[in-house]
């Protein structure tokens, strides 16, 4: 068996012995190492578990852009239980892509990234816009909150674990909470990483 980023063969050290399932090679894995990281975010509780880099950037746009899903098991590796210990009450929320983007995927990328979680999850938002987050500057990116939405008719539940892949401005997490805040619910947030920004204001 090879590694899925680098395609070297795999247990060629005693650590990857050890650690037979993960599907990329010790070299790889210590590029994106894991963190564990705690912040408030408006007044909500978030963690996250990596740096988002230029590595992790990387291997993110593999994912989504070239379409390999063989990598979404990588981004969980070691951290599924943790995570589903955290939230075990909660009913996982995944902030929108457009649509069109999810139709040329062929795959909504964070459904496929925590689809092994044996968490409650729900769709409660809509995306709408032109332009990819990644196409915008910061002032277009402060305004997106206006391209979110609630579905029309959801049921909303009362334990809400908001998710995205990367906090970078903060703008999606904020509409989404915005739009929840007069509905009576328990909000959590977990974002796979976060830009090193946010790690120096805390």
């Amino acid at each position: 068996m090879r590694c899925l980023l680098c395609d070297q063969r795999l247990n060629n050290s005693w650590r990857e012995i050890l650690l037979s399932n993960d599907l990329i090679c010790e070299k790889c894995r210590l590029l994106i190492p894991v963190i564990n990281f705690k912040m408030t975010f408006l007044g909500y509780p978030l963690r996250s578990n990596y740096v988002y880099d230029e590595e992790f950037s990387r291997i993110l746009k593999q994912f989504k852009e070239n379409r390999d899903i063989a990598l979404r098991q990588i981004f969980l590796y070691g951290l599924k239980w943790r995570i589903w210990f955290y939230y075990r009450q909660y009913t996982m929320v995944f902030m929108p892509s457009r649509l069109a983007k999810v139709q040329i995927r062929g795959f909504s990328h964070l459904a496929e990234i925590f689809k092994d979680i044996p968490l409650n999850k729900k769709d409660l938002f809509i995306k709408e816009g032109q332009k990819d987050q990644k196409e915008l500057n910061l002032e277009q990116r402060k305004e997106i909150g206006k391209n979110i939405h609630l579905m029309p008719r959801v049921d909303i539940p009362k334990k809400i674990l908001l998710v995205d892949d990367i906090l970078t401005s903060g703008s999606t997490m904020k509409a989404a909470i915005s739009l929840l805040k007069d509905k009576n619910v328990d909000i959590k947030i977990y974002c796979l990483a976060i830009n090193r920004r946010w790690l120096k204001d805390h």
